[in-house]
């Protein structure tokens, strides 16, 4: 007895799926970062003469922006080591990027590059910042490469599936084996 064929189909559906809901996923966390910033951020070395450092991620403003932070003084001291989330509601009157004098930054279509040394020379930070709808864009690009395949226009003597030249072998696909869902191109032509 033989085993019946494997529907194939199904994995894409669900590749497809999740292919989809990843971009829409980032749209919602965009228009939501108008309304409600969010932080989450790691606080490691504290303790001893290791410098004390913070990692960040920021989602505000249609941006999403990541900090480095390195600290031989007291100024991360105050903070309690380990992972910590803030939630914030932006003020849009308050204009981003406003930073102090000491800092070298690269501001350019809502990209950003900034770091920056502490006047006493002991703590630096480091910050980029993306704009969200570049994050988005990139995510959908895997959708659309595979829809733009999958929907590809076949001549009509092609295979659906393989896009194999059928016009000696009507009846089925010698490459794939898929049986063509019009009729045959030989009863077309007689």
């Amino acid at each position: 007895m033989t085993d019946p064929p494997r529907n194939r189909s199904r994995p894409r559906v669900v590749w497809a799926i999740l292919l989809a809901l990843l971009p829409a996923a980032i749209v919602v966390l965009w228009v939501r970062s108008y309304f409600v910033g969010d932080s989450l951020a790691y606080l490691g070395g504290t303790s001893g003469d290791a410098p004390s450092r913070l990692y960040g991620l920021l989602l505000e403003r249609g941006t999403l922006g990541t900090n480095v932070v390195l600290s031989d003084g007291d100024q991360l001291d105050h903070l309690h080591p380990g992972w910590r989330h803030d939630r914030w509601r932006p003020n849009p009157m308050v204009q981003p990027r406003v930073w102090s004098d000491g800092a070298t930054y690269l501001d350019f279509l809502g990209w950003l590059l900034r770091h920056e040394r502490s006047t006493d020379g002991r703590t630096t930070t480091t910050y980029a910042e993306v704009p969200v709808w570049f994050i988005c864009a990139l995510c959908a690009l895997p959708l659309l490469l595979w829809l733009r395949r999958r929907r590809r226009w076949r001549a009509p003597h092609e295979c659906r599936t393989c896009g194999y030249d059928l016009r000696a072998t009507p009846d089925r696909c010698p490459e794939c084996g898929t049986v063509p869902k019009t009729e045959p191109l030989a009863r077309l032509v007689a």
